[in-house]
């Protein structure tokens, strides 16, 4: 799985949110399902490879394991993450078919009644897994009244790209250079480098020390009697001073002090 989302990848996850909300940007995949509506403004969508720009009235869906990223997440939403398990029935029903990765939804007042009734936080876990069942059946039929569902796609560079960002969120203190990967999986440098930066929407190198300075940023909380420079390492930093730029880039300040 990614470094980013491990929250979603708990048995009955059920994130939900309507405002200006707080979406990963950086590239990342789990197995719950994600959907994202944009209320206002704009929002800048990278799924499976394809960016888009969401206006007003867009939606999105990512699928379980498929690679999304938000770059850009200023805009007005509304943003459900919710464990496949939830979806299941509703995507049987259809014949196994899911949402388009992008697609029309402006049923505003059907979101805001959702988001109304999933935050109700009374009731116990039975009926909350109920309420939240009830209202992915809910919106996922209502989105299949205008927008037709289509069959999964047997995507083999979809499921390299998400192979790939397992291997080095489990293997961060290693070689992971480009050159590297690609004997690991079996492509060639020029491969990994074109497809990545398809569906990262920045390149490898860029995208590997976000993930390693977001992994020792962790550590550093986990772990505050630590010295930073055991955990860099730790993380797959070579130097001090690559450490401190990544980090200083990515949280705009030196470790320890945020």
């Amino acid at each position: 799985m990614s470094f980013y989302e491990l929250a979603a990848e708990q048995s009955g996850y059920f994130y939900l949110r309507r405002g200006v909300a707080q979406c990963l940007t950086a590239p990342h995949f789990h197995s719950a399902v994600e959907l994202l509506f944009c209320l206002d403004g704009e929002q800048e969508v990278f799924i499976g490879g394809e960016r888009r720009i969401l206006q007003r009235g867009d939606a999105c869906f990512a699928d379980s394991y498929v690679v999304h990223a938000f770059p850009k997440s200023e805009c007005n939403l509304f943003v459900l993450v919710g464990d496949a398990q939830y979806f299941q029935p509703v995507f049987r029903s259809f014949g196994e078919r899911i949402p388009p990765a992008f697609f029309r939804f402006e049923n505003e007042r059907l979101l805001a009644f959702l988001y109304d009734v999933c935050t109700d936080n009374s009731g116990n876990d039975v009926g909350r897994y109920e309420r939240n069942e009830g209202a992915a059946k809910l919106l996922l039929s209502e989105i299949a009244k205008s927008v037709p569902f289509e069959n999964r796609k047997d995507n083999r560079q979809t499921d390299l790209v998400a192979g790939i960002l397992r291997y080095a969120s489990d293997n961060l203190a290693s070689d992971l250079s480009l050159k590297t990967l690609s004997k690991v999986f079996g492509y060639s440098h020029e491969h990994l480098s074109r497809i990545l930066h398809r569906h990262l929407g920045e390149n490898w190198n860029r995208y590997l020390g976000r993930l390693r300075v977001r992994a020792a940023n962790t550590l550093l909380r986990q772990r505050p009697t630590a010295s930073v420079l055991e955990i860099a390492a730790e993380c797959g930093f070579d130097s001090p001073n690559t450490f401190y730029r990544a980090y200083n880039r990515e949280y705009g300040m030196p470790p320890r002090l945020r």
